[in-house]
């Protein structure tokens, strides 16, 4: 609705409603001086008839504006109400908690749901900027203040940042501050309120933390890795490649000029040669066997389970429900890796002598199932927990392999004694 042209304030509606009653009574009693005598009754009888003719005359002409005035106003108030309600319902369902700061006076208000994501009840914080300040974190507080203070001298046109604040339990919470001053003052033009909001990112916080210290991790491992391949590499083809050199060096040396000299030292490289070549051959199986991709994770896993029979009395190995299908071929790895690493781990770290694993085809789902009869996670902090998280960096990502193809990933304790690894895998039959 747009601006009325004409703003009648109470005390102007007083004056032209007195002007119209004395105009009406002296326009009245003019009339009455004109017309010939007449009783006291038809006086006052024409007397007060003609003051409410020309009251309402002057109500005719003045009551359009009054009325526009009234509907301004109903408007105006409407339009506050929804504004409200739609301020509220924005902050319900973003879940952040508003601030208004009144920045002479230093006073402010908090909303209940701002109060809340620091553990307080609503009303138990005191409304003000000092009070907001000290609850900053030691660590944090100097760099919000100076991004607050550039936004008040007009450096930025809004005001964003991130910190942590302590909650009435002790702890630190990590908020996301993003304000902006709305009310300057007219002559000095310095800035007199500023409104923004608060939102709790601590979970975001914590999952950012957790995934640089698994980056970190991963880091760790993965150079760890490259200097166990490069011994290896050294260890294993070192010594024969150095071997293989002199030995060719040999083949010119005047102790080979006779043919049987030649043909015996020879012989002895083309050895030395096929043993390296056995030697890469079961180093490339190691990394990644090539019968998991010619064969399908069935052979695989039974050449996989030959390999750690020596360090484990008995590995039990059933498939079911295969029936010469093949799957999807990072469902095969995705199975042949959580059984390489599950049995890693078992020699490692359980100190057992049997293992089973167990592999299920059915519903377009893959159930994989890893058993030992080692210590397990019977240790007194875990004694009574049935369900582990996993933090070592194995478990980790055994678990981020799983989640990759959206599955479902639990390690516990096994039904007698040691670990119990249970995973789904869905895939597409189609993908197969």
């Amino acid at each position: 609705m747009k601006s009325l042209a004409l703003k009648i304030s109470p005390f102007q509606l007083f004056v032209i409603t007195a002007l119209a009653i004395l105009a009406a009574e002296g326009l009245s009693h003019f009339m009455l001086y004109l017309l010939p005598p007449l009783s006291e009754q038809i006086r006052n009888f024409l007397d007060l008839f003609m003051v409410l003719s020309f009251m309402t005359l002057i109500f005719i002409f003045s009551f359009k504006p009054i009325k526009d005035q009234w509907n301004q106003q109903l408007w105006s108030n409407e339009e506050i109400r929804l504004n409200a309600e739609r301020l509220q319902f924005a902050l319900e369902g973003s879940q952040a908690g508003l601030w208004d700061w009144d920045v002479k006076t230093g006073k402010a208000y908090f909303s209940p749901r701002w109060e809340e994501m620091l553990g307080y009840r609503p009303g138990e914080i005191t409304p003000s900027f000092q009070i907001w300040v000290e609850l900053l974190h030691p660590q944090d507080r100097e760099n919000t203040v100076n991004k607050l203070m550039n936004h008040l001298a007009g450096e930025t046109d809004h005001y964003e940042t991130e910190f942590r604040m302590r909650a009435k339990d002790g702890s630190w919470v990590w908020i996301h501050d993003r304000g902006q001053v709305v009310a300057w003052d007219e002559k000095t033009g310095t800035p007199l309120r500023a409104v923004g909001t608060h939102s709790d990112i601590t979970g975001k916080k914590n999952a950012e933390n957790k995934v640089q210290h698994l980056s970190r991790k991963l880091l760790i491992t993965a150079e760890e890795e490259r200097k166990k391949l490069a011994s290896e590499l050294h260890d294993e083809f070192g010594q024969s490649l150095v071997a293989l050199k002199l030995g060719l060096e040999m083949l010119s040396s005047p102790q080979n000029s006779t043919i049987d000299a030649f043909d015996k030292q020879t012989d002895r490289l083309i050895g030395l040669t096929n043993g390296m070549i056995q030697e890469v051959r079961d180093f490339c199986t190691r990394l990644r066997p090539t019968i998991l991709d010619d064969m399908g994770f069935e052979p695989a896993l039974g050449w996989l389970r030959r390999q750690f029979v020596t360090e484990l009395k008995e590995i039990e190995l059933r498939i079911e429900g295969l029936n010469e299908q093949r799957l999807p071929p990072e469902v095969e790895v995705t199975i042949y890796r959580l059984c390489q690493e599950g049995l890693n781990n078992i020699v490692k770290h359980a100190r057992a002598n049997r293992a089973s694993i167990f592999v299920e085809l059915k519903d377009s789902s893959v159930y994989l199932t890893i058993e030992d009869n080692g210590i397990g996670f019977d240790t007194e902090a875990k004694k009574n927990q049935k369900t582990i998280k996993g933090s070592g960096l194995g478990i980790i990502g055994m678990r981020e392999r799983v989640s990759a193809l959206s599955g479902e990933f639990e390690i516990r304790r096994g039904t007698e004694s040691g670990t119990l690894i249970s995973v789904n895998l869905p895939f597409q039959e189609s993908e197969a």
